[in-house]
């Protein structure tokens, strides 16, 4: 970390010791704290020090060995406050989505699928060799013309949609419309696709990755995308009593419908309305930590990967090669089931990708190496918690009509189903704009020029609907 140091790991093989044919990924360090090491060791020292803090030039001579022991000895929040950001290109959405994103502590920005086209060569390629590496090879250029084709295809089916919410004179119209017809060709990709990103983790978050970089890859929902499978018992009361602890009033002078709505209800605590979310930091949106539920979740890949950044609801995400199918196993955006041509080349782009798949995997390519084929629209199915304060925060980023379709669709699914069991807090689950209306916010929508076109704060939930 920025200085000599040894550390003992026990870490699984490598399934395999070969090569990738693709080039090798670049990591850049971009920016790093200066004397990572040695800062650790002055966070531990100053913890028993009586004269103050303790400068990283003021630690003893042998910080390394204190804090080689305090490593051993568990104590690792020390090497949380050095930060490293990382610069990555050419590394795979497997990757991505199986290693970096698969836990909460990082910060990234990278390129996007939806926004982005992506090029023909932009993938990964696994050390195969013969007749596998040419049905690899070909199967990738199937799914990228496909890519291509679809794009093309869903064009005149994305701008009908469009012309129905903004006049065609708008600006960038037909520039939004191709973007929005790149992000639901994009299901089409493989996950061997690349991308370039910056990547921010801490010290002990980057020992972390060192430890695990060898570890494995890295039911029926009764027609929910997201089904609500568990929920903690008295979530209402619960809360009212903790905002009435906050508060330090009797539930005489505070009803637990009144002592929600202080916790919830923008019209009251106006920080709920703003675009910054202050819920961690409010001693009465802290409230919100208690209530808790649990969702069933069936959706793309392509959607989880969206997905899984909001940290604060984890989920228990599967090992992928542990549910490769023979048969295809996809989620279809709805728009592309509305065209009969965008339908067929969707259907049989899935089918020769599974087929390459189960091809590969009975000459005996591995399976880590095979699923590199998999598309976006592979289905993955696992189970996810969260408390409320992540729940809300989630709820009113992809509740918005700007969300990708596919998670739009799986939270309002959990939305409705919240409100259902606890009505009085389900009625805060909502959009950022229908907050902001509840608050006297203006703009009512904060997005400015990426304004949905649907004045949706003024719909109930059950009244959600949408093709783009």
């Amino acid at each position: 970390m920025g200085e000599s140091a040894k550390f003992e790991f026990v870490a699984a093989p490598a399934a395999s010791g070969e090569k990738f044919l693709s080039p090798e990924p670049e990591v850049r360090l971009t920016k790093a704290f200066p004397k990572a090491f040695r800062n650790a060791a002055a966070a531990a020292q100053t913890c028993y020090s009586s004269k103050g803090i303790v400068d990283d030039d003021g630690v003893t001579p042998r910080y390394a060995d204190l804090a080689r022991e305090i490593y051993r000895a568990g104590h690792h929040t020390v090497f949380q406050h050095a930060h490293f950001q990382f610069a990555l290109s050419g590394i795979s959405r497997h990757f991505i989505w199986s290693f970096l994103h698969a836990h909460p502590f990082y910060n990234s920005e990278q390129v996007s699928q939806r926004y982005v086209e992506v090029k023909a060569g932009s993938v990964v390629v696994p050390p195969l060799a013969g007749s596998a590496l040419q049905r690899y090879m070909e199967t990738v250029s199937y799914q990228m013309e496909a890519y291509r084709k679809l794009t093309d295809l869903l064009v005149p089916v994305v701008d009908s949609e469009f012309a129905k919410r903004f006049p065609r004179r708008r600006k960038g119209f037909e520039k939004d419309v191709r973007k929005k017809a790149m992000e639901l060709a994009r299901y089409v990709l493989p996950v061997a696709t690349t991308a370039c990103l910056y990547h921010t983790v801490s010290g002990i978050t980057l020992l972390r990755y060192h430890r695990l970089c060898r570890s494995l890859d890295a039911p029926p929902l009764d027609g929910w995308t997201s089904k609500l499978v568990d929920i903690k018992p008295g979530n209402e009361a619960v809360l009212a009593r903790a905002v009435r602890e906050v508060l330090g009033v009797p539930r005489a002078a505070l009803s637990s419908e009144e002592a929600i709505r202080l916790a919830l209800d923008p019209a009251v605590n106006r920080l709920q309305g703003e675009t910054l979310n202050l819920s961690s930091v409010s001693k009465l949106s802290r409230t919100l930590v208690h209530p808790g539920y649990t969702f069933r979740k069936k959706i793309s890949l392509a959607a989880d990967s969206q997905d899984q950044r909001h940290r604060m609801t984890p989920a228990s995400r599967p090992v992928l090669t542990a549910h490769l199918t023979a048969e295809p196993d996809a989620v279809t955006p709805d728009l592309i089931r509305t065209d009969d041509r965008t339908a067929r080349l969707y259907d049989e782009t899935m089918a020769v990708t599974w087929e390459s798949i189960d091809a590969l995997r009975r000459e005996g390519v591995p399976d880590e190496f095979a699923l590199y084929l998999l598309p976006n629209a592979a289905a993955v199915r696992y189970t996810e918690s969260a408390d409320l304060m992540g729940l809300r925060h989630k709820h009113a980023m992809r509740l918005c009509y700007n969300a990708q379709e596919e998670i739009w669709r799986a939270t309002l699914d959990e939305a409705l189903q919240v409100r259902e069991a606890n009505p009085v807090i389900g009625r805060y689950l909502l959009p950022p704009c229908a907050l902001r209306e509840m608050a006297g916010a203006h703009p009512i929508c904060p997005e400015g020029a990426r304004y949905c076109g649907v004045k949706v704060w003024r719909l109930g939930l059950h009244e959600y609907e949408r093709r783009i």
